[in-house]
């Protein structure tokens, strides 16, 4: 196969990939229209913060006077991810692990900005509602740049 071949192969696979994914995340919908959370075991773990109108999800556990984790996903993934490290790290770690916009169980209208510094306001928001002022941050993928501080 020829380079420019390879190339082009390469950039289908991903364009269907990435399609595939929109249409999943709901890509099509009516405007305004609510995309629901999974109805599984970790969702059924996770509480929500209202930040404008946007209800994030998140999960939060461990000693609430034990210093803190976060734990901040990638794309096009969800907190979790984290679900096989959350239970062994937060028996002497708060560890709270939000679902970033529009990924997850974060409730979102398709008209909202998903941009990463908006990710970044959402989890200084959702710090500052738990009261939580000091954080190590563990970050994979497009969860690195969304926390910068």
């Amino acid at each position: 196969m020829t380079r420019t071949r390879w190339v082009g192969a390469v950039v289908l696979a991903g364009v269907c990939c990435w399609g595939g994914l929109a249409l999943s995340a709901g890509v099509g919908l009516e405007p305004g229209a609510q995309v629901t959370p999974l109805e599984d075991a970790w969702s059924a773990r996770k509480r929500y913060f209202d930040w404008g109108g946007v209800e994030v999800a998140y999960v939060d556990e461990g000693p609430r006077t034990a210093p803190v984790v976060v734990l901040l996903h990638g794309c096009p993934f969800s907190s979790v991810v984290w679900r096989d490290v959350l239970p062994g790290l937060s028996k002497r770690r708060r560890m709270i692990a939000p679902d970033l916009l529009a990924l997850g169980d974060t409730r979102v209208r398709l008209s909202d900005d998903y941009r990463l510094p908006r990710s970044a306001e959402l989890v200084v928001a959702l710090l500052d509602s738990l009261g939580v002022t000091r954080a190590d941050v563990v970050a994979a993928d497009h969860g690195a740049p969304s926390f910068r501080s």
